[in-house]
């Protein structure tokens, strides 16, 4: 396995004319977290290296050794910070995924997966996020008009969804009960789909 250097966390486009890198979102349990860089604040430098573009610090980070120490310079409230960050090795999550075929189901079509830090950067979502989001909706299906690639689940009826257990418990619970004149709410982010 090719492990590879890690600091956690995820960039955003710094408004032009300002030099360096926004911080978009830190892993507060990863090592850029752990030393106290926050969000908003725009990474200067590297090991006195000027950060030019995401795209080069990307390649800075990479260069870097797992376990090494590595100076950020950053702005924060436009007062320049020194933080010392530890290197460290990205581990990758495994997908815990859920795909529901059964075409009586009005989720048929769909496969949800719980958030992790790795998926919702893929997905364009705040590595913090946790819950369980839509990875895919197949066309054609019941669920191809209700859901798109990034929804995230919050609530079925009156119940939180947290995990893919507890979207199988109120699919089980909720939606074996609907009969054609019946509806189900389910809460998603970023507006409410009812069934």
């Amino acid at each position: 396995m090719i492990k590879r250097p890690f600091i956690g966390l995820t960039l955003g486009k710094n408004p032009w004319p300002r030099k360096g890198i926004l911080v978009h979102a830190v892993m507060k349990d990863g090592p850029a977290g752990r030393a106290g860089v926050l969000a908003r604040d725009i990474i200067l430098k590297l090991n006195d290296t000027p950060t030019l573009d995401s795209d080069r610090f990307l390649m800075m980070i990479a260069l870097q050794s797992i376990g090494s120490n590595a100076q950020l310079t950053v702005d924060r409230g436009g007062q320049e910070k020194v933080i010392n960050i530890a290197i460290g090795v990205w581990k990758p999550a495994k997908d815990k995924l859920l795909v529901v075929k059964d075409e009586t189901n009005p989720l048929n079509g769909t496969t949800f997966a719980e958030m992790n830090p790795e998926l919702n950067g893929e997905l364009g979502l705040d590595p913090q996020l946790q819950g369980v989001v839509v990875l895919k909706v197949a066309d054609g299906t019941s669920a191809a008009g209700l859901f798109q690639t990034g929804d995230r689940i919050l609530k079925i009826g009156r119940n939180g969804i947290k995990t893919l257990e507890d979207l199988t418990r109120e699919v089980e619970n909720n939606i074996g009960k609907l009969s054609a004149a019946s509806t189900l709410k389910i809460r998603v982010a970023p507006g409410d789909v009812v069934i």
